[in-house]
């Protein structure tokens, strides 16, 4: 099955689930309570460390359980930054900004 068919079939699957548990995928990804990036206060006067430390203390009641969550949260972090930035095209990743991104963060 080619990607994009099974891709919209699992999230049929999820809608069709959320829908009759009373929910829906806005609510299930908390669509509702997150901010554009332009209303999160400070972040265009922020650095990189200091909006990771904000958004990770505040994800991590909700997420931070999972697997996967220490690992993808500087790189979430760093592209949202970069969006609040101006940056609308994804950065290519590279060594040196993987570099970058960690001198920033302090790690």
């Amino acid at each position: 099955m080619r990607l994009d068919a099974w891709e919209a079939r699992y999230w049929h699957a999820c809608d069709t689930i959320l829908h009759q548990m009373g929910s829906s995928l806005e609510q299930w990804l908390g669509a509702a309570d997150a901010k554009p990036l332009h209303q999160i206060n400070g972040i265009l006067n922020s650095n990189l460390r200091t909006i990771y430390a904000e958004a990770v203390g505040e994800m991590r009641l909700s997420y931070g359980a999972w697997v996967i969550f220490d690992h993808c949260m500087p790189f979430n972090i760093s592209r949202a930054y970069d969006e609040a930035q101006g940056i609308e095209t994804p950065r290519i990743w590279t060594a040196e900004r993987d570099l970058e991104m960690w001198k920033a963060l302090g790690g």
